[in-house]
Parts: structure tokens; C-alpha cells; sequence
């Protein structure tokens, strides 16, 4: 019991466990014996920020400095305290045959599930409720049959979260060479294990956690959720890590000068998890670089996948600046952020090919790098303005389709070539008839002449002839500006006559007036619930372009969907 170790906490065996990290160890006058001082991992668990409600006097200071109600103070005697247990001791009660009766394990939880609180009796189950309302059930493994420690050899993953590990047990009050020889037997008989998971466990540093995995040969995925360990002050070398592919560091409040200064020690990792940090910049003064002219040093140099959703980061500029040293970067996951802008004179990364940005405050399409080739933007401020306007999540698929040629897949949804095909020649035809893109302006975020380069680009690719430059304002016939459309019917309402139908009508005519006109020229009713109209385009390459036309969005004017004099209108059947 010492400052900075961590414990766990439980006001009755109900109750659910609470975490958190010793802060202070002594008396507090004018009351008699020892107190602790408890920083909790849930900032609302406590009742002040080190300082004594009644005295006013600061016993510690707390590491989360944005809460007052992250502390308290409770007896070192107190019924619920619990300090942990040893490495072995937490595997073995858990898989093996425990010498005590303590074998209950708990369920895993996130930072988004509180830690367990059983509702259950004392059957074989026991269930577990979560914050997304479904029950866990959770086997209590003292009613199984376990095995031997030589069984342990074809264990490939274990899950110790919420098992109270501290360490290796070395300093535990244990015999210190037993112990020692105890360990190094279990770790010689897990050389087949491949994952590790010890989350909501009370180990105090990552020392500590290199000292119990040391030696473990084989071990590729090491998630640490949940932990709160004792910053690094510098550049560390755990060899422990150095295997690692994927680490997981979510809600453990590390900052990226802390990455950086682990960094030596994960040569190979190639996926790091960072989610829910409370981080709110990635902190340029901490990457390894001297100046902006400066070379940087490789960071994270096999780092492939990042993971920084439900934090606060604000600057796309920081977070570039930040990972201009990491040269293997494909996927960067930053939803649930506060980004307002991916403006930056700073490159991305030189290899990155996914982003998901979900669910930030960005107001305006986004200028993407050019390598991707997935992209997430929902849930952003920009929906709700340019919808609207006219882009509904149809368009935006179409506009975003042809603005990258390099696009493979779209909030999920691959792409296919006659996709990219129909919205790039839909998207030319949209955009060249506006002047300086128009038909952009105000949704793409930036100048727009990079939108211009991609229309001239795409014109010359499907061989698209540029719009016939406006001649100077005359009084304009309204007869002229009419559209001459052929009108297919289905056979159930094909007239007598068989003569070929068209139709004279304005294009700023909304498509529910075009339904009516059709009507009245057949002498038919089309009810909504049995036709639908369908816009049959013609290209510059004499194909035809079929575009559906939704009966929900029958509003929008005739000359949106792209018809124009001599083109079709078909009539389906649903």
C-alpha cells in the first residue's frame, strides 16, 4: 500500500467496483489513524480534488485536473478495499485450480460499461448488466472442470481484465524466490499465447506490465484498456513490447508525448487503439522533430491502423504535424472528435488510404487526401445544412464518387465502375453548367479551382463536350426554353393510337407536374403507389444514362435530374 498503486473499491459485495489510484497515505487531524487518498478513474465518483471538505487543507493533487469530484478519502481498513493479486494468482484462480475459493471471474467491460455489478444468485451464471441494455452472462468458472499448469501450453488467448492484477508478485509479501520461480514456470508455459487482455487491472506503470509479460514469446496483442499508469517523463525501452502488433490504450488519459516517449518500444506494433483519451490536441512539441524544416525522426515506424475516436482533438493541422512521422499509416479513425476543418498547408501521410472522420463539426466537404480510398463523413454539421440545399445522402455519394477517382468504398459501400461512371458524367453535366462551379460553391471546403481541374478533367476522360459559353443577356422567349420529351409507356397504358408521345415543358417545373401532364395526355390516372417515372439521358457518346427518379423526390425541378431537349421520360410499373 503505497502511493501510485491502484486499487479497487466496493462499499458491499453488491455494489459495483470502483477504480482508482492511491494518492495520499496518512493521518488527516484532527481525526486519529491513517486515511487514503483516492483519485478515481470515474471523475464523479468522489467528493473533492485532494482538498479536505471541512478543513480546506490539499492533501495531494489530483492528475485530472478539469474535475473537483474525482477524490476521496476512505480508511485503510475499509471493508471492500482490495489491492490486487499477482499475475500467476490472477491466471490461476481464473484457469486453473486456486487454492482459495476466490474463483469468480468478472465480466469484461469498457469505458462505456461501469465495472460489473452482479444481480445474480450463486448458480453456475451469473449476468451483468451493461449500458447498452442487453445482459452479459458470465460462467462461473469454479464449476468447471480446470486444468493443469501443462495445460496452459495450448492457451492462445487470456482474459484477465477485471482480475485485479498488480504485478508479478514479487513484492507482495511473498517469498521472494518462490514467487520468482513461480512466475517464470507459468510464463514458460504460455509461450503459446497470443493475446493478453488486462484491462481494468492495478497495474501502476508500464514497467510493471512489461515485468509480467516478459517472456512471453509469442504474444502479438496486448490491450490495456481502462488502466491509469504513471506518465513517462522520457524516450523507454520496455523489451517486453517490442513484439507487439496491436496495443490497446484506450480511456487510460495517456497523452501523445507519452506515445512518443514509448514509442522505442513498439518497432513493430502495427495497430494502436487511443479511444476515449479526453485528448484534445496531439501535441506537435512531442513528435520527434526539431523544426518545421527538419526532417523528422521515424515514429511508430510499422504503424499501419490509429484509432483516436471519442477524444476532443480540434486541429487537423496538429494531427497531421503529429503523424508525419509515422510513414506506414493506411487507416486513421478520428469520429467522435471536434473537427471544424481539414484545411492544413501540412501533407498527410504519405501511405494513409482509409479515414473516417464521423461525427465531427465540419460544416463544408472536406478536401481529402488524394491517396484515399475509403472514406466516413456522416453525422457532420454539413448535412444539415446543404440536405437541404439539394444533397441528400444520394448526392453526396455521387458528388463525393466524382470529385476522387481513387475512391473504392463510400460509408462502407464499395463502388463499382458503372457507379463511378453514371456519377462522374451526372456530375460534369451538374457542375459545368454553373459558372466557376456554382453548384459547389459553398459546399466544398476552399478554393474551388481544384474543382474545376477535376471537371476539365473529367470531361476530356468520358469525352464530354464543355457547355456553350453564355452569350450576352437578351429577352428570352419562354417558348425557347422549353423541353421537347419522348414519353414510354408501359403496355397497360399504351393509348389506341400508337402514334409516338411527347411533351412540351418548362424544365424549372417541378417532376410532380410532369406526372400530371403525362396523366392528362393519356387520359390515365398515375397514381404514385403503381408508376414511377424514369429519366432516360442522352450522352455526348450516344449512350443512354438511365436515372431513376424517387416518387419521394417528385418536388425537385424537371432540369435537375439532367433532362434536356430531345431526351425521354419513361413510365414503370412498381
Amino acid at each position: 500500500m503505497s502511493v501510485d498503486s491502484r486499487v479497487y473499491y466496493a462499499a458491499n459485495p453488491t455494489s459495483a467496483k470502483s477504480v482508482g489510484t492511491i494518492r495520499y497515505v496518512g493521518s488527516i487531524p484532527p481525526t486519529v489513524g491513517e486515511w487514503l487518498g483516492i483519485e478515481w478513474d470515474d471523475p464523479s465518483r468522489g467528493k473533492h480534488d485532494g482538498v479536505h471538505n471541512q478543513t480546506g487543507v490539499r492533501y495531494f493533487e489530483c492528475r485530472n485536473k478539469s474535475s473537483s469530484t474525482c477524490a476521496s478519502f476512505i480508511r485503510t481498513n475499509s471493508k471492500g478495499l482490495d489491492h490486487g493479486r499477482s499475475f500467476v494468482q490472477a491466471l490461476k484462480a481464473k484457469y486453473l485450480d486456486a487454492l482459495d475459493d476466490d474463483t469468480t471471474s468478472a465480466a469484461p467491460t469498457s469505458k462505456l460499461a461501469p465495472a460489473p455489478s452482479a444481480e445474480g444468485s450463486s448458480g453456475p451464471s451469473q449476468y451483468y448488466d451493461t449500458l447498452s441494455n442487453f445482459k452479459v452472462e458470465v460462467v462461473d468458472l469454479s464449476k468447471i472442470k480446470k486444468t493443469k499448469v501443462e495445460d496452459l501450453k495450448r492457451l492462445k488467448q487470456a482474459g484477465l481484465e477485471w482480475e485485479g492484477v498488480n504485478g508479478t508478485g514479487w513484492e507482495q509479501g511473498l517469498e521472494s524466490m518462490s514467487a520468482q520461480e513461480e512466475h517464470a514456470e507459468v510464463i514458460e508455459a504460455l509461450q503459446a499465447l497470443e493475446k493478453l487482455d488486462l484491462s481494468y487491472s492495478l497495474l501502476p506503470t508500464l514497467q510493471s506490465v512489461a515485468e509480467v509479460v516478459q517472456g512471453l514469446t509469442r504474444l502479438r496483442h496486448l490491450a490495456l484498456n481502462a488502466n491509469r499508469f504513471t506518465p513517462l517523463g522520457a524516450p523507454t525501452i520496455l523489451p517486453a513490447f517490442c513484439n507487439l502488433k496491436q496495443l490497446d490504450l484506450n480511456a487510460t488519459m495517456m497523452s501523445w508525448a507519452e506515445i512518443t516517449n514509448l514509442s522505442p518500444s513498439l518497432s513493430n506494433l502495427e495497430e494502436l487503439q487511443l479511444g476515449d483519451n479526453d485528448l484534445f490536441r496531439l501535441d506537435p512539441s512531442s513528435a520527434l522533430i526539431v523544426s518545421p524544416t527538419e526532417e523528422s525522426a521515424v515514429l511508430l515506424p510499422k504503424l499501419r491502423v490509429l484509432n483516436l475516436t471519442r477524444n476532443r482533438l480540434e486541429s487537423w493541422n496538429d494531427i497531421l504535424f503529429a503523424l508525419r512521422s509515422i510513414p506506414s499509416l493506411e487507416s486513421l479513425v478520428l469520429s467522435y472528435n471536434a473537427l471544424s476543418s481539414l484545411l492544413s498547408n501540412v501533407p498527410p501521410p504519405p501511405s494513409l488510404k482509409h479515414l473516417n472522420i464521423t461525427r465531427n463539426n465540419l460544416v463544408s466537404l472536406p478536401r481529402l487526401p488524394a491517396t484515399l480510398k475509403s472514406v466516413e463523413l456522416s453525422k457532420n454539421p454539413f448535412a444539415n445544412t446543404h440536405f437541404q440545399a439539394g444533397m441528400d445522402e444520394s448526392v453526396l455519394r455521387m458528388v463525393m464518387i466524382a470529385l476522387y477517382p481513387g475512391l473504392e468504398r463510400f460509408e462502407r459501400t464499395g463502388v463499382g465502375r458503372a457507379e463511378r461512371r453514371d456519377a462522374e458524367i451526372w456530375w460534369v453535366g451538374k457542375v459545368g453548367k454553373e459558372v466557376r462551379g456554382g453548384f459547389m460553391r459553398g459546399w466544398v471546403e476552399g478554393e474551388v479551382e481544384w474543382v474545376e481541374r477535376r471537371v476539365e478533367e473529367l470531361r476530356g476522360l468520358h469525352h464530354l463536350e464543355p457547355p456553350v459559353p453564355i452569350a450576352a443577356p437578351t429577352r428570352v422567349d419562354p417558348k425557347s426554353r422549353l423541353l421537347n420529351l419522348h414519353i414510354f409507356l408501359p403496355p397497360s397504358l399504351v393509348p389506341l393510337e400508337k402514334t409516338p408521345l411527347s411533351l412540351l415543358i418548362l424544365p424549372t417545373l417541378r417532376t410532380l407536374i410532369l406526372r400530371t401532364q403525362i396523366s392528362k395526355l393519356i387520359s390515365k390516372p398515375l397514381l404514385k403507389t403503381k408508376y414511377r417515372l424514369v429519366a432516360l439521358l442522352r450522352t455526348q457518346d450516344g449512350d443512354e444514362l438511365v436515372v431513376p427518379i424517387p416518387v419521394g423526390e417528385e418536388g425537385r425541378l424537371i432540369g435537375w435530374w439532367g433532362l434536356q431537349d430531345g431526351d425521354a421520360v419513361r413510365v414503370e410499373e412498381v
